[in-house]
């Protein structure tokens, strides 16, 4: 009996004591109003994982649960999964600095963007004065085949949900067999721009002119928890950027022209801007050497973005690099599509890039899915601009010139916003939604774009964003800590604190924290 009443106690006193830091948390999610507070926020979360992973995490899938940010087994399975890598950040950085306010900033999104820490990359040689010419001769482009985020989902029935995150063998089998009739005479290159678990990066030569360079833009990816623990500045966690120079200056001395590819633009506002100004240095710096760069985006659209040598005065003229950041084949809130691209063989610079969909409404389409083609860039930007040669590539500049007739002509803008989801779910973009687009179209540089996080928007910086401007977290897999983060936020700070109180002390909960 005296066993049994001790862990009577022990239980009590247990159940009390989570009780409290559950309670401790929900009342500085509740103050936290600006980049000040959050950092107070953050000083209690912190106290919660010096108690240990298992702790840390209960309690937030519990904070989670009781304000019912989500369903419950989305709480338990992602802040169960994330939670010991955000303890474990908590544990290793002090409350009041700079990774702290990054983390208010990135993935809380109550303080402003910090100012980008000074970093000069190491570049082995000097630009040549007399760079490398590289001029086309006429000869008929090949093609190139642009696929991002092949999900397989090797469950998927006909007839199961329409919108998911991953592929059905049956479409891309489909896709594949669409190809064939593109690319008939079986010459054309396939990238795949994924995310790979080892090496970090890549680098592929098919021929004595072209470079192709694998980079994993995971490194700066502002919801990869890990480069959180620490308060010392990280300027290339993995190697990355020697990496790309190493490979540029190759090509260079070759004199062979080097795509990139990677699946986050740099320019994306998920992407740390500290990296993305690193990898504009090299950008600036091999821009002759860059034929194009290849990338899909964490939100699944079909967009573009052009860097500058002068991002204070954007001009066609001074537009250097661009990057096609491509659809996603698997569906997400949108059309699966892919892309196919006319490439110059003397300059391996995009002559065309031509977009195919698959229509979901269609009534054959979980069996028996059609691709069409949707728009060729050429055919549908090119008269809007008053024309392009038909010599000329769809480089910088003649994205920069496309940018220019968004901002005077309504009717193309708004059918590029259209584009974007391949018509699915298309409302009007006006005002400072298509201020805010046409800006981060000419921003590869991420601190140029116009993502900017207002502190005392209390978490809300993923939702309070119009998503056609520009993507942010958690769209790669669907949701993610940083929303999970924000509905907390939102629904704490909304409801009723007598009703929080109460759903707390619920024998639900109570058995949450058994």
């Amino acid at each position: 009996m005296l066993i049994l009443a001790r862990f009577a106690v022990l239980l009590t006193f247990s159940l009390f004591v989570r009780a409290s830091i559950v309670t401790e948390i929900l009342d500085a999610i509740e103050q936290a109003v600006d980049c000040a507070s959050c950092h107070t926020l953050v000083g209690v979360l912190k106290g919660v994982a010096l108690l240990g992973n298992t702790i840390f995490s209960d309690a937030l899938i519990t904070v989670c649960e009781t304000v019912k940010a989500e369903d419950n087994d989305v709480c338990s399975g992602l802040l169960g999964e994330q939670g010991p890598i955000i303890a474990h950040d908590l544990r290793k950085i002090s409350p009041t600095g700079p990774t702290s306010t990054k983390l208010c900033e990135a993935i809380i999104g109550l303080c402003p963007s910090p100012a980008v820490n000074k970093f000069t990359v190491p570049i082995p040689k000097a630009a040549p004065a007399n760079p490398r010419t590289f001029t086309s001769t006429g000869k008929a482009p090949f093609q190139v085949v642009h696929f991002s985020d092949v999900h397989i989902d090797r469950s998927y029935t006909a007839q199961s949900q329409g919108w998911t995150v991953s592929t059905s063998f049956i479409y891309l089998w489909s896709c594949y067999e669409r190809l064939k009739t593109l690319t008939p005479d079986s010459n054309g290159l396939a990238l795949l721009p994924q995310v790979l678990p080892n090496p970090p990066y890549i680098f592929m030569s098919f021929s004595q002119l072209n470079r192709i360079i694998s980079l994993n833009t995971i490194y700066w990816y502002k919801d990869n928890f890990w480069l959180y623990d620490s308060d010392t500045l990280q300027s290339d966690p993995n190697g990355v950027l020697p990496f790309a120079v190493e490979q540029l200056q190759a090509a260079e001395d070759a004199g062979q022209r080097a795509w990139i590819i990677a699946h986050m633009p740099p320019s994306s506002g998920d992407a740390f801007h500290d990296q993305s100004n690193y990898f504009d240095q090299i950008v600036q710096r091999y821009k002759n050497t860059i034929a194009a760069s290849f990338m899909v985006i964490r939100t699944w659209f079909d967009e573009f973005a052009i860097a500058y040598t002068d991002y204070s005065n954007q001009t066609a003229a001074n537009a250097d690099s661009i990057a096609w950041i491509a659809p996603s084949l698997t569906p997400r809130a949108a059309n699966p599509a892919f892309r196919v691209y006319d490439v110059d063989p003397d300059t391996y610079e995009i002559m065309d890039s031509r977009t195919f969909i698959s229509d979901m409404s269609d009534s054959t389409f979980q069996t028996s899915p059609t691709w069409k083609m949707e728009y060729s860039a050429r055919d549908t930007y090119g008269p809007a601009i008053g024309g392009w040669p038909a010599t000329q590539s769809l480089g910088p500049a003649f994205w920069h010139k496309v940018t220019e007739a968004f901002v005077s002509n309504d009717v193309l803008f708004q059918q590029f916003i259209s584009f974007k989801t391949r018509g699915v779910g298309v409302t009007p973009c006006t005002g400072s939604c298509k201020t805010t687009t046409i800006c981060n179209l000419r921003a590869l540089r991420a601190e140029n774009n116009c993502d900017v996080v207002t502190p005392g928007l209390n978490f809300r910086r993923s939702e309070g964003i119009d998503t056609t401007q520009r993507g942010h977290a958690d769209h790669c897999e669907g949701t993610g800590v940083r929303s999970i983060l924000s509905n907390i936020a939102m629904k704490a700070q909304t409801m009723n604190p007598e009703l929080l109180r109460k759903r707390l002390d619920s024998e639900e909960f109570t058995a949450i924290r058994l």
